[in-house]
């Protein structure tokens, strides 16, 4: 039987008004042993839900290497437009490029191109990757 009496996880308030509240669970193994649960008994797979999560891990760890655009690509999804691509590849060096193992994409929106082929830069999470690479 699961249990799915989710919790509060991360509740984001902009100026003391409620934005965004993410439920959810969290369970920390280590093999097949469990150490800590906290939210029930449920299996899912996060995705971008889990950004705000991965936000506190990361955005001390980048803020002495980059700049605003560069951070918040990092933790959040991107449309692939020329302003977010360009904060993207601030973040890795050009001989890491190759590194980035996102799916192949095109932009969210082409703005009037054609763009010819799918790029890893395009998904809308390869700033996130990037910055964990």
């Amino acid at each position: 039987m699961i249990d799915n009496s989710w919790v509060p996880l991360v509740d984001y308030r902009r100026n003391g008004v409620p934005e965004v509240t993410v439920h959810g669970a969290v369970a920390w193994f280590k093999g097949k042993k469990l150490y800590h649960s906290y939210g029930g008994n449920v299996l899912c797979y996060g995705r971008s839900m889990m950004k705000p999560v991965q936000i506190k891990v990361i955005a001390k760890e980048l803020e002495p290497y980059l700049g605003w655009a560069s951070r918040a690509v990092s933790i959040a999804s991107h449309n692939a437009e020329p302003i977010h691509l360009e904060a993207i590849k601030e973040i890795l060096k050009p001989s890491e490029y190759g590194l980035l193992q996102t799916p192949l994409s095109l932009p969210l929106q082409q703005f009037g191109k054609q763009m010819r082929r799918p790029r890893r830069w395009y998904h809308t999470c390869s700033g996130k990757h990037a910055a964990i690479l």
